[in-house]
């Protein structure tokens, strides 16, 4: 699926520019030219991550009142301070109930290893447990959007594509989360690591890399059938070798599995994370009654639930239409069917109904099918509409965490 690559530079007809013959390439060229290749996909978008990421302290510090928590305190809120409970200590050894039915202990089972296990090397090697958990979410952040470039690259040819597609990840409706000491950073990165090996045929580099996206987020469980759609859609370029995608594709399904083995080894109890989840978060199957039980509330509740409810509708609205018509349009089959698959899993299921546009980060492979869009676009448009974007998101994120009393 490799297409030519293009950026500014391009011939007006579309094309590339040809390479002079190897004779009158002067010495020294070749490295430039890879020091320039890799400025570009990989600084640039990782350029473009901190200064989202900087954008979105400055929102922060805007709305954080006088006297209120520091800036890290406020980036490991809630979930955070679980998952810096299994980096610092580990998982604890049992589940118990109290007397009304809820968890007593062993909340920290529902939490999947990958990302506390990276945060758990950065506190012992000294930094607290708090900014070992920001640091790796950082940098995670930094990697996942050079990855969602190089993603968008392969499949369009287009610099400038992938560089949109990497800004637009900033204006996903919870981007505040990508730097948050949560896994979805993580997350981000290995799915698209995912996709761009599978997209490059790359069937045991894929196999890895959905394996760790089990081992990271429930979501990842769906990751792996990126591998067998990718195939897919490579057929029609070169041979596909059946037998290693068939293979590739169950290494991947492991991931959620053996955590949820492990959990049975360490508790004694076969469904641990599934008992964690219905005890602690009331978290199952409902095939959508609580989501429309939520946009309902979202749109009548006359307080600050309305804010929050309908920043969470445009969510679901913009991501679910995303998705609908990617599908009809018949774009790159592994990112429709991801992020239909994860649309469904998130708004089908019954978690905290403030938690939904965080969740519905799976879907960000969507900015894969974006960055062309805008990349077409006057350059000035794509800044102002890009950047408005990305500074109300950043709001949004800042109210969220700032004023906004209950978990994210």
């Amino acid at each position: 699926m490799q297409r030519a690559v293009t950026d500014d530079a391009v011939a007006a007809d579309g094309g590339t520019t040809a390479a002079p013959a190897d004779d009158d390439v002067p010495a020294g060229a070749d490295g430039r030219a890879r020091r320039l290749a890799w400025g570009a996909d990989v600084g640039v978008p990782a350029a473009i991550r901190v200064g989202e990421m900087l954008l979105q302290l400055l929102f922060l510090s805007w709305l954080d009142p006088a006297g209120g928590p520091a800036l890290s305190k406020l980036l490991t809120k809630w979930d955070a301070v679980y998952y810096g409970t299994i980096a610092s200590t580990g998982y604890p050894h049992g589940v118990t109930l109290a007397p009304d039915g809820t968890l007593a202990t062993g909340y920290e089972f529902a939490f999947y290893p990958t990302y506390p296990l990276l945060a758990g090397i950065a506190d012992h090697l000294g930094l607290s447990t708090t900014h070992a958990l920001l640091l790796t979410a950082a940098v995670c952040g930094v990697v996942a959007s050079s990855l969602v470039h190089l993603l968008t690259l392969e499949l369009t040819g287009s610099r400038r594509a992938g560089w949109c597609a990497a800004a637009l990840l900033g204006a996903l409706p919870m981007a505040v989360a990508l730097q948050m000491g949560y896994a979805e950073s993580l997350f981000v990165a290995v799915t698209a690591a995912t996709l761009l090996a599978a997209a490059r045929g790359n069937w045991a580099a894929a196999a890895a890399l959905a394996l760790a996206a089990g081992l990271t987020r429930p979501g990842g469980i769906l990751v792996p059938l990126a591998i067998p759609l990718a195939a897919f859609a490579l057929r029609r370029h070169r041979p596909v070798a059946w037998a290693r995608v068939v293979g590739a594709t169950v290494v991947g399904l492991l991931g959620s599995p053996l955590y949820w083995a492990y959990l049975w080894w360490r508790t004694g109890r076969a469904d641990t994370w599934f008992f964690v989840e219905k005890h602690g978060w009331d978290s199952h199957v409902d095939v959508g009654h609580q989501t429309w039980d939520f946009l309902r509330l979202a749109v009548t509740q006359p307080d600050t639930v309305q804010f929050m409810g309908v920043g969470a509708v445009v969510s679901i609205v913009v991501i679910g239409g995303g998705c609908l018509v990617a599908a009809a349009r018949r774009q790159y089959l592994p990112i429709v069917v991801l992020c239909l698959l994860g649309a469904a899993m998130t708004l089908g299921a019954t978690n905290y109904w403030h938690s939904k546009p965080r969740l519905l980060l799976a879907c960000f492979p969507l900015v894969v099918l974006a960055g062309p869009v805008v990349a077409r676009w006057r350059t000035s448009t794509a800044v102002l509409a890009v950047g408005g974007a990305v500074a109300a998101s950043c709001w949004y994120g800042a109210y969220a965490l700032d004023v906004w009393r209950y978990a994210i």
